[in-house]
């Protein structure tokens, strides 16, 4: 985008607090130029935060219905602030619901890695059981099908995945590139195209409209967030993976989780998760004032969606222990001399940009698992 200084695109935004149970409204100003944030507080009418620039904005964030995360408060946008900014970004980015069906954890990914390498934007992503009911919920487009009873019973017969993907022309282009997406894995997998195609392995809303319910309804919001499909974790043998921001961007999701199934370790259950400075804080609470890097990892943590899973060794193994092995040291340098095939040797940086956490000790896992799933999910 060839902007000018100057040139800014201005929404309506909300900020749900969850402490308080209070939506606070904004006017949010957005500068392409240098991806700098301006916002302004409606109900006090007063500028609230003067212009500043945000690390990990980026344009394709900003539409209708998505979120932006400014300083640890992730503001939904909810309308155009003017009809400059309709005009120019009213249809550059949608949204688009996709689902992976159930599937080997061995393929899984593989998979996403797929979709990654499209150049789609994952902005929610979350693994679910349904029932018969919720599928039909879940997925609009599928009402009518006249294969309608096969496709429920495939997409019920274990843990799915939905997703929330954003580019331009999301839903047109999910349509399209899950098919060749589903082609390619059924060649890779050796299995018969003809029999498992076209949507072996995914879900795509067939329009728009279908695509919005399908969201709202698999990742609903506020007062309603409690509502949506979920799994519960097993808590039994395992231990927390979390898989940090900038891995995620850096396009490592799906090879990170191929490297994880690689070693036979089961994704029990996983979502993506948007921290803020308490949360994140709260969960590193035991590294404050023991290890220099904390606030670096606090900032790490909320700096953008991270990935949270439950971890579950073979039954002969002690999970933690086994999979502290495969994450490797904490700085990646160190990781790369002595232990080079470990997750941070591979997909980290620094010593807080090293990739992924994981649980320290063995009593550490069962709580981890808890704070995402049970607390703050």
């Amino acid at each position: 985008m060839d902007c000018g200084y100057s040139e800014k695109f201005s929404f309506i935004g909300e900020w749900y607090d969850h402490n308080t149970n209070l939506t606070q409204n904004f006017v949010v100003h957005y500068f392409p130029s240098d991806s700098s944030i301006e916002l302004f507080d409606v109900k006090n009418r007063k500028t609230f935060l003067r212009r500043s620039i945000v690390e990990g904005l980026s344009a394709d964030e900003f539409h209708i219905d998505g979120s932006i995360k400014v300083y640890a408060r992730l503001i939904k946008l909810t309308d155009y602030g003017n009809e400059y900014t309709k005009r120019k970004l009213g249809k550059s980015v949608e949204r688009a619901f996709a689902m992976i069906k159930p599937v080997s954890n061995d393929h899984l990914g593989d998979i996403i890695q797929c979709i990654q390498d499209r150049n789609y934007k994952i902005k929610q992503l979350k693994m679910s059981l349904l029932t018969k009911d919720s599928a039909l919920q879940a997925c609009q487009s599928i009402r009518d099908d006249q294969n309608l009873e096969s496709i429920l019973n495939d997409i019920t017969s274990g843990p799915v995945i939905g997703l929330e993907l954003v580019c331009q022309n999301a839903v047109q282009r999910w349509n399209s590139d899950m098919s060749e997406i589903n082609t390619h894995l059924c060649e890779k997998y050796n299995q018969n195209h003809s029999e498992s195609a076209p949507n072996k392995y995914f879900y795509g809303s067939g329009n728009l409209d279908d695509a919005l319910h399908d969201l709202s309804y698999f990742f609903p919001t506020g007062k309603l967030k409690s509502l949506g499909p979920t799994m519960a974790p097993s808590m039994i043998n395992c231990t927390c993976c979390v898989i940090k921001p900038h891995a995620i961007r850096d396009g490592n999701l799906g090879k990170i989780i191929k490297a994880i199934t690689d070693e036979r370790f089961v994704i029990m259950t996983m979502k993506m998760f948007y921290m803020d400075n308490v949360s994140a804080a709260e969960f590193y609470e035991v590294y404050k004032g023991v290890v220099p890097d904390y606030m670096g990892m606090v900032a790490e943590l909320i700096s953008g969606p991270c990935v949270a899973m439950e971890i579950v060794g073979p039954a002969d193994v002690n999970t933690p222990v086994e999979f502290r092995k495969l994450v490797g040291p904490i700085d990646p340098d160190m990781a790369r001399q002595i232990r080079p095939h470990t997750l941070r040797a591979r997909f980290g940086s620094t010593r807080t940009q090293n990739a992924v956490h994981c649980s320290d000790l063995p009593e550490d896992g069962v709580l981890e698992v808890e704070y995402f799933f049970k607390i703050l999910d």
